[in-house]
């Protein structure tokens, strides 16, 4: 007998025993309804635990595919953001190319008529050799003090226009790499000549500059899969911003303050780690986080449009899939560490 029957008998019919034999049809019914009433509660439950496997199934492939669509829409949105800035550098590189055309023509003249000048004094010298032996020792020695002195006027003004010359060509070869495609890069060599560039740049801006320039390059780097055009435009605003705040260290401390700028190299195993610092104003740590803001700076108006560091932050990230932190201690020093893959994570250019 069902043992919810034999209760339900104990506490109505106050019966421990059989119960009265005039009611076993009846309770015979109740005991196989109580006991029909267990199987199909037993089968429910197997159904409801089916089911929730299933259920459990289910959620799991909905995550699964949700995972999926997640890191497909995360390789939609890189692309996106890859082909923005490639079209930024593009036009970067369309107007940087302008006007280095527009540069390169007068520079030319003035480069080559300050060579034919040099010349000419020269052939001028000569010609009046026979003249000037005829003046007195104070005519003579006041006609050779202005050929000297115009000499080396010549001299400075082809010295200065052949280095601007060299920057003009690098800007304009560097503009002609608008192929967006990774190429295997002597990554020491490009530091080297961009950290050259940004020098004469910060010079031309302020001719009392006065930096010492560190190199300290592993020899043991090789190459790096870089688009070298992009590459060197983000170490070119690194490099500006680091030779601005010595600047301005200098402009406050006077004489007593030696400008140091250094640029390191380091190998470390699939990647390479690129290190610029500057003992300059450093970064107060309440701008730190904002660094990489667009249109976010620090300098005057005029002096910076805020883009440099955000564009920079592009490429080294977004383009490159490398990293890009900043270490600082203001009034002592920035430092940005740009950590790249040695290997591109697309298909190079044969």
């Amino acid at each position: 007998m069902h043992r919810l029957l034999k209760r339900q008998i104990r506490k109505h019919l106050r019966v421990d025993g059989e119960p009265p034999a005039e009611l076993a049809t009846l309770l015979d019914a109740i005991d196989r309804t109580y006991r029909a009433y267990d199987d199909d509660r037993k089968l429910i439950e197997r159904s409801l635990d089916l089911s929730s496997a299933e259920m459990r199934a289910l959620n799991e492939d909905l995550q699964a595919r949700t995972r999926e669509l997640e890191e497909n829409l995360e390789r939609v949105r890189a692309m996106q953001q890859q082909l923005i800035m490639q079209e930024k550098m593009a036009e970067l590189g369309t107007l940087t190319a302008g006007i280095a055309h527009e540069i390169k023509n007068p520079l030319n003249f003035v480069n080559n008529f300050a060579t034919l000048s040099i010349e000419l004094l020269e052939e001028l010298r000569a010609a009046t050799a026979s003249w000037r032996a005829a003046l007195d020792d104070e005519e003579r020695e006041e006609t050779d003090e202005l050929v000297e002195l115009l000499t080396g006027n010549l001299g400075k003004i082809l010295e200065h226009g052949t280095r601007a010359d060299r920057i003009v060509r690098g800007m304009l070869m560097h503009s002609r790499d608008k192929s967006g495609d990774f190429r295997p890069t002597n990554l020491n060599k490009l530091l080297e000549e961009y950290l050259s560039l940004a020098f004469h740049t910060a010079r031309a801006q302020d001719s009392a500059l006065q930096v010492e320039l560190q190199l300290e390059l592993d020899p043991t780097l090789g190459r790096v899969d870089l688009i070298q055009a992009d590459m060197a435009r983000a170490f070119l605003n690194i490099l500006g911003n680091a030779f601005y705040a010595t600047r301005e260290r200098a402009r406050g401390e006077g004489a007593g303050y030696r400008a140091v700028v250094r640029v390191s190299t380091r190998a470390a195993g699939a990647r390479v780690e690129v290190r610029i610092r500057d003992n300059g104003t450093g970064i107060p740590d309440a701008l730190r986080a904002r660094l990489f803001t667009p249109f976010f700076t620090t300098k005057p108006a005029g002096e910076g449009t805020g883009l440099g560091l955000s564009i920079t932050h592009d490429i080294v990230v977004s383009v490159h899939r490398g990293s890009l932190a900043v270490d600082s201690v203001p009034g002592e020093y920035a430092e940005f560490i740009v950590s790249l893959p040695r290997v591109a994570t697309r298909p190079l250019q044969t």
